[in-house]
């Protein structure tokens, strides 16, 4: 109980162990770039010269990640010159000299750059907290640089800061931590990844600059160097060896087991560089460290039982140093303390081990004149009368609040019962874990953890927890706890999209948790604690949890919240549904055909019989697509890129009647709400805008709620929502939530692309809902679902053919129909350079080698005189006279191409792909603006040095003034791509640090954002030459540049969004090869598939074997065999089992078969006949479709070439082909019967040859609902 306090302390990603080496491929590392002093610093060329070389060998000055911390475990120091930020400020020039640092092996730079910070410092920090701290100082400096600075700036001011936060750091007893902002690991999430941990063995402060003649004020260095113990061996540290995992993450191996991230509702502590973190975040550090070594010994990663030996030792000192109130300065603000961190130090130091630091005040409180001295001048007669005055329970309240490790306005939030779900005093002492089950989503969330360690602590400690004996919270097993717990494992696989998760999975991850105390978990112990299935379902009383049923009858927890939200959107749907019919259109092939007419351009070249043949077909299906979209109360529409989804859409609206009760264009993104309303030719909103006016969307948290009557609702005649794929349940819900009724809902997207980040995915749940088992003809048209299949796009010289980039992007969408299907991979093995669709192996070539070599081709670069400038040209530069300008009218061929990546981070990743460009044909518009001219363009902004002519996304949605004025959308939406725009200012003109930089986004032509140029990290642009395929999802481009390492875990889902954003053609840059590429394709690599949904039909869980770890799918949303081989449609699932009959144990699915010609097939069924024939069964699919016909009269042709002949003309020497469609349906009995005698045999049994299915789900129904507050 002394108030020790942690240190935090960031680092940049390296491909070495952080020691005294370069590493071994810089510019393979491009997240340490991300990093704004290394971003703009570093010399990429420079440091791949040396890849690998000592530091001590090398210009530590060239290095800007030395002082970044790069080699902290480099026992080999450095010594760098600095130079002041102000140095060549008017007012300081001269006096502040360049000034060295040298820094010892095994050391940090650390800077507090939060409590340096002005407003930080007045704000959150306190200037109480820093006693020293002169107010006049900082004025006087601000009148000598006639202007307000950010940052303390007085000498002397700059030290009684840096002494103030180094204060409560004690070598030997003070832990630091070290954690990464940006690394390879962390793609899907923006938590801090902790790296390791050492004692803090000692500090030395920094000293004054170099000062020469009469400064008018003093300057501190800021740099502390603070030493640690942790060396290779560990003995006193832990270092995890993260390098390791990243050939295991590229094989798709899961590592999550195997990554230490920062404790939740922490991020105060780890940014700003360096910051203090409390007892309580460090024992839950070291927890974290813990967990992740030994999820590396599981992946056969080696970390050395000393040091998790020594965070052991560590654990069990921070708990004991801990004390009972860790939250006391924020029940001491409360009452008026004025400086109540101060305050808290002072009791724990005056209470010692041997006082209960409640008692002490108890007697404070009693009679503040016998105080001790170090508490009078902070708790006096004021103080205690404020607290004697509060109610008992209320007092018993924050003396069990000062127990968690919280602050004041949590404190306060508690005790105000300002929580999401209600809650007085009373309840929270009855169950303290209230705190954290009824602030999930809020912004002050108090963690489960927070409450626990009040809870429970460790045997070993001698304090006393300050929980009131009242709650009888004695046994470990308490109800209470586990209710909490389970919550907490439920919330967190929320973030991986589940809603529920079965039983047996809760308890796994609560044993991984590994929580102070509490037993190992069973069906056993749950029934005892009524936390079973019935238990939780019957219980009385408001519950966090409620309990469902899985497919099979076993029992599945899920939050009481998401069952709400769910229900919302069931009764809706059902109450939709029940809607009688509007009536169709009678003409709609009319109707259509006069929408079509007035915008079509399709008369190019080509196929003309083919051409007027897809036509047809794609008329015949919208026609019915717009008759039923007019019918029905409810609708998905679904397809495909390029299958005209907006154009039936824009049929829709203008037809005479539906706009009546107004027209609701909905999208979840800003990029989508613009993209929308682009091309349906009227207004729409982001779903945060239209649901924020009645509190169904919190901006502070992001979350989205829903109220029922208590908030405003209003109806509309029609309301469309796209790129619905992109919908989490308490999206949808909250939608439908705002609205009284609509006559028409229409929800369009594509279910094949990559599911909501969040929970659920009730796009895919509602399209599974509407779609029928079959459909009578090709046209996949029923009530309320509408499917368009017929892609419409043009080839890029504007004729029409084979759109091959589509057809190879149904196989990562499920679209595939049958054997025909797979001529796709035959014709780019056989032409790598179609028209629509290249494909090109990198060939022993680096990434960025790869991807230039490509750019010159495709963009026409190579043979130019002037590469740089005819790339600029590529994109929206103009030439005016001799030279090349960046004016308004740029930003129209932003999206002309596009490179995209499956990652940030790595030599493929889009930081490192930007940087190249930036590198080979931006240098000079970069290297202008950091200068001073005679003519000038506004400084860079960001760690990615963005400028003039870069082009350039927009990372965030915010209301902005365009210019000009008429006409202008004041609103840039995250993910709009732009291009930089500056004209030349001459220097006697204006003064280059008032220059801002413009940007025109292609999606507002004509108008022009201004952005000031800033050095931060978190810039609101980012370069956008290349972006990742998750940030491209909603967009479109005229040329895409898809570059692919060999060795990634990509979801399917993920390929086919990158493989449809082209509108002319894709290029896919690959290091490995097409059967690489066609691996990804695997129904076990479906992200969609992974998550547990219950919206509308109990989940089906089964475990699979994926490169030799076991996963859980969906059997929903997977279509397997009786033996768990997963298939590409359910008709192959049939066939299998038609198979077990006829064949058991003598068949294979997907056998490679090589021809003559070398050509690689992979038949559905291979099966080896009684009579010792091969016989090779192909699922032919949709035979009535004349293009896919003709590629299956192809593939026939081929096994005939291979000696493999038809059953009904013998079979051939080499075997026999059969074959099914689904011109009759899914015909299980014909295709026995037809097996049967090409197989001569009987089947084994006499039992159903369909699919067997089970019966519906019960879902259990809780009686006490969820009370949000008003």
């Amino acid at each position: 109980m002394s108030g020790v306090k942690h240190l935090s302390m960031r680092i940049p990603w390296r491909d070495r162990p952080w020691d005294q080496f370069l590493c071994d491929d810089p510019k393979g590392n491009s997240s340490c770039t991300l990093l704004a002093a290394i971003g703009k610093g570093r010399d990429d060329e420079f440091e791949a010269e040396h890849a690998g070389a000592p530091v001590g060998s090398l210009d530590h000055d060239r290095l800007p990640c030395l002082s970044e911390r790069a080699t902290f475990m480099s026992p080999v120091g450095y010594t760098v010159v600095k130079e002041h930020p102000y140095s060549y400020n008017q007012a300081l020039r001269g006096s502040l000299l360049p000034t060295s640092l040298s820094v010892p092996g095994y050391a940090f730079e650390a800077i507090p750059f939060r409590w340096l910070n002005r407003a930080s410092l007045n704000d959150e920090i306190g200037h109480a907290r820093v006693p020293a701290f002169e107010q006049l100082a900082e004025d006087h400096t601000d009148r000598v640089l006639n202007s307000r600075a950010n940052w303390v700036m007085d000498g002397g001011n700059q030290q009684a800061v840096i002494e103030s936060f180094f204060e409560p750091v004690a070598p030997r007893d003070s832990l630091v931590f070290v954690y990464l902002k940006h690394s390879p690991l962390q793609e899907q999430r923006t938590d801090r990844l902790l790296v390791g941990a050492a004692h803090v063995t000692a500090l030395t402060r920094p000293p004054m600059w170099n000062q020469g003649g009469k400064p008018p004020f003093d300057s501190s260095m800021w740099e502390t160097i603070v030493q640690h113990s942790l060396r290779p061996g560990m003995t006193e540290g832990i270092l995890l060896p993260y390098q390791e995992l990243v050939s295991l993450l590229d094989g798709g191996t899961d590592i999550d087991r195997a990554l230490a991230w920062a404790p939740e509702g922490r991020d105060v502590e780890f940014s700003y560089v360096t910051e203090h973190l409390s007892d309580d975040a460090a024992i839950e550090s070291l927890a974290s460290l813990r967990s992740a070594a030994e999820g590396m010994r599981e992946l056969g990663i080696d970390v050395p039982e000393s040091a998790t030996t020594w965070l052991t030792e560590q654990t069990e000192r921070l708990w004991q140093l801990r004390g009972p109130v860790p939250g006391l300065p924020g029940v001491l603000a409360l009452i008026g303390v004025q400086q109540p961190y101060v305050a808290a130090r002072a009791v724990l130091t005056e209470a010692g081990e041997a006082t209960d630091p409640w008692d002490l005040l108890h007697g404070v409180f009693t009679d503040p004149a016998r105080a001790p001295r170090a508490l009078r001048a902070h708790v006096g007669p004021i103080q205690a009368r404020v607290w004697n005055r509060i109610p008992a329970e209320r007092q018993a309240v924050l003396r069990l609040l000062s127990g968690f490790d919280i602050g004041p306005d949590q404190v306060r939030m508690l005790l105000e019962g300002d929580t999401e779900v209600e809650l007085s005093t009373e309840e929270l002492l009855d169950n303290p874990y209230y705190a954290a089950t009824c602030t999930y989503g809020q912004p002050l969330h108090v963690p489960f953890t927070a409450v626990d360690r009040a809870v429970f602590p460790p045997a070993h400690v001698t304090w006393r927890p300050p929980v009131p004996d009242e709650a009888g919270l004695d046994d470990p097993l308490d109800r209470r706890r586990v209710e909490a717990l389970l919550t907490e494992v439920l919330e967190r696989q929320c973030d991986q999209g589940d809603t529920l998760l079965p039983v047996g999975e809760a308890l796994e991850h609560i044993r991984l948790m590994a929580a102070t105390g509490l037993p190992a978990l069973n069906h056993d112990l749950l029934t005892g604690l009524d936390l079973h299935h019935d238990g939780v379902v019957d219980c009385p009383d408001w519950s966090p949890l409620t309990a469902v049923r899985l497919a099979d009858g076993t029992p599945a927890y899920k939050l009481a919240r998401l069952e709400e939200t769910a229900d919302v959107v069931r009764e809706w749907v059902a109450a939709q549904q029940a809607r009688p019919p509007l009536g169709g259109i009678d003409d709609a092939r009319a109707v259509l055909d006069a929408v079509l007419d007035r915008d079509s351009d399709r008369d190019g070249a080509g196929d003309a019989v083919h051409a007027a043949e897809l036509e047809e077909r794609a008329r015949a299906e919208k026609a019915a697509g717009l008759a039923a979209l007019h019918d029905a109360p409810l609708s998905v529409l679904v397809g495909p890129a390029g299958t005209g989804k907006t154009t039936l859409l824009r049929a829709l609206v203008d037809y005479p009647g539906v706009a009546a009760g107004d027209v609701l264009l909905l999208a979840p993104t800003g990029k989508a709400k613009v993209q929308l309303e682009t091309k349906v030719g009227r207004p729409a909103k982001t779903l945060a805008s239209h649901l924020s006016a009645t509190g169904r969307y919190d901006a502070e948290s992001g979350r989205y709620l829903v109220w029922g009557e208590a908030r405003a609702r209003r109806g509309y005649g029609l309301v469309v929502i796209d790129e619905a794929s992109m919908l989490t349940e308490e999206m949808l819900a909250a939608a439908l939530d705002s609205f009284t009724g609509v006559k028409r809902l229409i929800l369009v997207g594509d279910p094949c692309q990559l599911p909501p980040i969040g929970a659920g995915r009730p796009f895919v749940d509602l399209v599974d809902r509407l779609r029928p088992d079959d459909f009578p003809t090709a046209v996949r048209v029923a009530a309320g679902y509408v499917e368009l299949q017929v892609p419409r796009r043009q080839l890029p010289d504007g004729s029409h053919g084979t759109r091959h980039d589509l057809e190879l992007a149904a196989w990562f969408g499920g679209g595939t129909r049958g054997a025909g299907d797979e001529a796709i991979w035959d014709e780019l093995a056989a032409n790598p350079g179609l028209p629509t669709l290249q494909y090109i192996p990198w060939g022993g070539r680096t990434a960025v080698q790869a991807l230039t070599d490509a750019l010159g081709q495709v963009l026409g670069l190579g043979d130019k005189e002037d590469p740089v400038r005819a790339f600029a040209l590529t994109y929206g530069g103009s030439v005016n006279g001799d030279y090349l300008n960046w004016q308004r009218g740029a930003g129209i061929h932003a999206e002309a191409w596009q490179i995209l990546s499956p990652t940030r981070s790595r030599a493929f990743g889009t930081v490192e792909l930007n940087r190249h460009i930036k590198r080979v044909y931006r240098a000079g518009d970069t290297e202008w603006a950091k200068k001073y001219r005679r003519a000038n363009i506004p400084f860079p902004i960001g760690p990615e040095e963005i400028v003039r002519g870069d082009k350039v996304m927009q990372t965030t949605n915010k209301r902005m003034k365009a210019w000009p004025r008429e006409n202008a959308m004041d609103y840039v939406a995250n993910g709009e791509i732009g291009v930089a725009l500056a004209w030349p200012t001459p220097a006697a003109k204006r003064k280059k640090h008032t220059l801002k930089l413009g940007v025109e986004f292609s999606s507002q032509p004509g108008h022009e954002y201004s952005y000031q140029p800033s050095d931060k990290d978190d810039a609101p642009l980012e370069l956008a030459w290349a972006v990742t395929v998750h940030k491209s999802q909603g967009s479109e481009f005229g040329t895409t540049f898809l570059v692919l390492p060999a060795r990634a875990n990509l979801p399917r889902e993920l390929l086919y969004t990158a493989l449809t954003r082209q509108k002319d053609r894709v290029v896919i840059l690959h290091e490995g090869t097409l059967a690489d590429l066609r691996a990804f394709a695997h129904p076990s690599n479906s992200e969609t598939a992974r998550r547990l949904t219950d919206l509308f039909e109990a989940p089906q869980p089964f475990a699979l074997d994926v490169r030799g770890q076991t996963r859980r799918f969906d059997r929903r949303r997977m279509h397997v065999s009786a033996d768990g081989t997963p298939m590409a449609s359910k008709n192959e699932v049939i066939i299998a089992g038609l198979l077990d009959r006829l064949a058991p144990g003598r068949w294979l699915y997907e056998e490679p078969l090589t021809g003559a010609d070398g050509r690689v097939v992979r038949p559905d069924f291979t099966v080896a006949a009684e009579d010792g024939r091969t016989v090779f069964w192909e699922h032919a699919g949709i035979l009535d479709l004349p293009d896919y016909a003709r590629k299956w009269e192809l593939k026939k042709e081929w096994y005939a070439r291979n000696g493999i002949e038809p059953w009904d003309k013998g079979g051939g020497p080499a075997g026999t082909l059969m074959w099914t469609d689904d011109l009759d349906g899914a015909d299980a009995r014909a295709w026995l019967a037809l097996a049967s005698q090409v197989l001569d045999t009987e089947p084994a049994d006499s039992g159903s040859a369909t699919a067997t299915g089970t019966g519906p789900a019960r879902r259990a129904k809780k009686t006490a609902t969820r009370r949000r507050r008003p």
